[in-house]
């Protein structure tokens, strides 16, 4: 078999609201280079990578210590116009930090990328420490979410301010900070680094000793125009009595941009707000000889129009956002509900849920959209109702807390909002099998639907270890059209031989959109068993967006009960979100069982088809060790994962075709069964495995898995990594036939570890000898096609560590 080791540029591009950011690159090599070179270049990577002693001091960096630096012909450029004002990271051709990563950075996995630019330069240094680890030095980058910062390094820095994917980097003295609101900006922080002060091939390696920079949120925008000008060439006027809407204004520009725009400037063109021409019950916004013009009634239309115009407008822009000079926008204000029009209650401890449904039930019956009011805040604490939402709602910079510390286990069950159908379901009869290959029923139906099939006489997922069970009614659900074709996309992932129900569910076929709110749940302090809080958001109706929502917890103490997800989507299909911000929860161990660990998800999902997470993320660490995986799904198909940062993506009972891009994905990986085709493209995983199929279902996935350009980072460098993961020792009856990936792909992939690389795990501990026979059996995987491999180690990626397991499994090095 002949084997080729390419050197290439691997891009991982992070796809954060709609913007593609490489979060790493190695140097380009025109031609391929030798082995040799290559190994060099790798163990200059690690070779410090065990040593957590003293980190290369001031004094080494000059050229004292061998050990901590090499030198490099690195030429660092010309010095800057007045170099009194700078900071040259380099000394002597070498780099003369030390990088320090504060004690909620799992394995300092953002300071080994920096490690890794330059060592791909030739310069080498020892892997990041934790802080209070050793004395402080001259010279230290520290990076991290600030846990354990010096104080003066945090000076002028409010992370709860810098919302999703927010990062600032400040020098202070001589130290540089790099910190983040979650780990998602982290990694954008060390890109900024990077790129704008340690362009070793460009020979820029400067940085302004009063260096300080925020980038506020994944939303924030680098160009903002007005008719093709900046916005910082406008000026606020408002008619008198309207100060307070042109300060939400204000306020709004300088969250989005950092521009603070002044008042009444001569020489500038306006944002106005005015009454001047508005029509009783509008709002309206355009440009008039180049000023833009924002019309309403009175005082209390305009603090409307600003929520309105702002919100459907620009709050959901990234990176530039423009608004030509023939922008024109028009709101009728009779046709849309604000809080306030109902005289909700805005407090912060006095509970308002009546109120919201009786706004909600007005707006449902007139199908109007509704808006809470401009920095409200709202409190929530009963228990036995929801909210139906059945029309848009924009929630904007509202901040609304479920207080769940009053609420006991009698008063979990019901979800603050639901966002519902106006259809119900109802069951036809005339199939009596169906197979996996069909791509139409053969029936007709009144519209697009849900279908689902029920088999009741037999029993999947029968489930295996501390959580066993005796499995779940053999069920499978698709979107079919009116003319009975099926959503190939979502494809019957189970023959049927036996019908013994089938249940039909019209799609909703108008879109609605749910947006914005700042939600805080103060968690529950029942008793750590399985009676589980159904108290966030429900989604229960199809073609939905689900936009700008951040949700944080706090409160978490010695005991608590379990949550069924913040956002719970279940028995829909064709729903979006997007740029939403969420958190993981305290993992507890149970009352009657403490070596069983209990946790929540802030995501979850089931029976649903064609849902896609673009740009989201998480509040508390992606690495953290402590709290459950963001994630749990049940019976999903098409399940989208492009531009997040997630601790876990998860696919308990099966989901047919998956798809992550452009991701960040922590701790646990990609924990799955299912059927299909599984992509994972443009991606780092910081674990020591991309995939583990879930043993407690069998480890199946029965179809093909395609890996291209990712990258994996371990906890240690010197662990070994396996691609896929999983175990079922042939004993155990899931209610299926179990199959390894048929096809596994890998094309890109680079390992941050000097220890072994395998694709597959040991995935079948019991067969140890060619004459092996499982009780149940475990279809092994046929071929696997492995090409641009890149690792730390000096060698190849292997195929197992049990190759009689995968002895007439081909296994192609390309």
């Amino acid at each position: 078999m002949k084997k080729m080791i390419q050197i290439r540029k691997l891009f991982i591009c992070l796809l954060v609201c709609s913007m593609c950011v490489p979060f790493f690159a190695c140097r380009q090599n025109t031609t391929q280079e030798p082995e040799s070179t290559t190994q060099n270049t790798m163990d200059a990577v690690d070779s410090e990578s065990e040593n957590h002693s003293e980190p290369v001091t001031d004094a080494a960096t000059e050229g004292d210590s061998k050990e901590s630096s090499v030198e490099t012909e690195t030429d660092t450029g010309e010095p800057p116009a007045n170099p009194d004002d700078y900071i040259n990271l380099m000394s002597g051709g070498k780099f003369r930090y030390s990088l320090i990563a504060a004690e909620d950075t799992y394995g300092s996995v953002f300071g080994l990328h920096l490690q890794q630019y330059l060592a791909d330069h030739g310069i080498r240094i020892r892997s990041p420490k934790r802080v209070g680890s050793g004395d402080r030095e001259s010279y230290e980058i520290y990076i991290g979410r600030a846990d354990g910062f010096p104080e003066d390094a945090m000076t002028g820095i409010q992370l709860d301010k810098l919302g999703l994917n927010g990062f600032a980097i400040q020098v202070y003295g001589n130290n540089i900070l790099l910190c983040a609101s979650n780990d998602n900006g982290l990694m954008l922080a060390c890109e900024h680094m990077r790129d704008h002060f340690l362009d070793l091939d460009g020979g820029n390696t400067f940085i302004p000793k009063d260096y300080f920079y925020v980038s506020s949120n994944g939303l924030y925008l680098t160009e903002f125009l007005l008719a093709d000008k900046a916005i910082s060439e406008y000026t606020l006027t408002c008619d008198e009595g309207m100060e307070e809407p042109a300060t939400y204004i204000a306020e709004l520009v300088y969250e989005k941009c950092g521009v603070r725009l002044g008042s009444n400037e001569e020489g500038k063109k306006q944002i106005r707000l005015t009454a001047d021409g508005a029509a009783e019950g509008e709002i309206s916004a355009r440009f008039e000889n180049g000023d833009l013009l924002i019309r309403a009634a009175d005082a209390s239309a305009m603090k409307k129009a600003v929520v309105c115009f702002w919100f459907e407008n620009i709050a959901t822009a990234t990176s530039t956002f423009a608004l030509d000079g023939n922008f024109s926008y028009t709101r009728d204000l009779t046709q849309t509900v604000f809080y306030s029009d109902f005289n909700v209650t805005q407090s912060e401890n006095v509970c308002c849920m009546d109120e919201l449904i009786t706004v909600h039930n007005y707006a449902n019956e007139h199908g109007y959209k509704v808006f809470a009011d401009y920095g409200a805040k709202y409190y929530i604490s009963s228990t036995g109702k929801t909210v139906p939402i059945k029309t848009d709602v924009e929630w904007g910079n509202a901040e609304i807390t479920i207080d769940d510390s009053v609420v006991d286990v009698n008063g979990r069950g019901n979800w603050i909002f639901t966002v519902q159908s106006d259809y119900t379901g109802y069951t036809i009869d005339n199939l009596q099998t169906i197979r996996r290959d069909m791509n139409n029923l053969g029936i007709t139906l009144p519209q697009k639907s849900i279908v689902t099939f029920y088999d009741s006489n037999t029993m999947h997922y029968i489930r295996k270890g501390e959580n066993a069970n005796s499995g779940s009614v053999k069920t499978d659900s698709i979107v079919v059209d009116t003319d009975g074709s099926i959503d190939m996309d979502a494809p019957i992932m189970w023959d049927f031989d036996t019908i013994t129900s089938i249940h039909v569910l019209p799609l909703d076929e108008t879109k609605i959109t749910v947006s914005g709110g700042i939600f805080t749940t103060v968690a529950n302090q029942a008793p750590r068993e399985y009676t589980y809080y159904s108290r966030g958001i429900r989604i229960t109706r199809s073609n939905v967006d689900i936009r700008n929502i951040r949700h944080e917890i706090i409160g978490e103490g010695d005991s608590g009960a379990p949550y069924a997800g913040f956002l719970s989507l279940a028995n829909c299909a064709y729903v979006h979100v997007e740029n939403c911000l969420l958190s993981t929860h305290k993992t507890y161990t149970l009352l009657q069982n403490t070596s069983n660990s209990m946790g929540s998800y802030d995501i979850h999902m089931a029976y649903t088809i064609s849902v896609t997470f673009k740009g989201c993320g998480e509040l508390t660490g992606i690495t953290d060790e402590t709290r459950w995986g963001i994630t749990g799904t049940d019976y999903c198909k098409n399940s989208i994962y492009d531009g997040c940062a997630f601790s876990r993506v998860d696919a308990h009972r099966g989901v047919a075709n998956a798809t992550i891009r452009n991701s960040v994905i922590g701790r646990w990986g990609a924990h799955l069964t299912g059927y299909g085709t599984l992509l994972i493209e443009n991606s780092v995983f910081f674990t020591d495995h991309i995939v583990s199929l879930r043993g407690d279902y069998g480890s199946p996935w029965e179809g093909d898995v395609i890996i291209k350009n990712c990258r994996i980072s371990p906890a240690t460098m010197t662990q070994d990594a396996y691609l896929i993961t999983g175990v079922n020792d042939g004993t155990h009856n899931f209610g299926y036939d179990c199959y390894m990936p048929i096809h596994v792909e890998i094309d890109g992939l680079r390992i941050d570890t000097r220890g072994k690389t395998y694709v597959m795990a040991d995935l079948n501990p019991s067969c140890h000898s060619e004459d092996y026979t499982p009780e149940y059996n475990y279809f092994v995987t046929e071929k696997i096609t492995v090409k641009n491999f890149i690792s730390n180690s000096d060698e190849d990626i292997l195929l197992s560590p049990n190759m009689i397991l995968f002895a007439d499994t081909e296994f192609v090095i390309e």
